[in-house]
């Protein structure tokens, strides 16, 4: 018994494995690239917060932004993963290739990942010192 299911056992230890990796990858990915932009928009940022805007409208600004690539990379990855179906069928037991249930609770842990990814980049927009940034300027 414990030979029969040693290869589908490893296969799904291997599949769990490269998308705990892939997940990683993704939430650093999104940190990153939604630090950069707020690096790179720190003085439109103190513009902004210098003429009336709140920090938590600054925050929502980048969360938007990161929430809206996140969704452009989920909508891609969606319908690459509909379109390779028919290869990974094979590998399946028990599931139909296109589970629904895999199709929504994987674009929703994705989306709370790039959410928490972005709360970092978020707060430091939302603290930014308009006064001492345009004095660098």
């Amino acid at each position: 018994m414990a030979g029969t299911i040693a290869s589908p056992r490893l296969n799904a230890l291997l599949f769990l494995s490269f998308s705990l990796i892939a997940l990683a990858l993704a939430i650093v990915g999104v940190y990153v690239v939604i630090s950069y932009s707020v690096s790179q928009r720190l003085p439109e940022i103190g513009i902004r917060m210098a003429v009336g805007a709140e920090a938590a409208d600054m925050a929502r600004l980048v969360i938007r932004q990161g929430l809206s690539l996140t969704l452009v990379g989920i909508a891609l990855g969606t319908l690459g993963a509909l379109i390779s179906t028919r290869l990974l069928s094979a590998l399946l037991f028990n599931l139909s290739a296109t589970d629904p249930l895999t199709f929504i609770a994987i674009p929703l842990i994705v989306s709370i990942a790039a959410l928490l990814a972005c709360c970092g980049p978020a707060l430091k927009a939302s603290r930014v010192d308009p006064v001492s940034l345009l004095r660098r300027e």
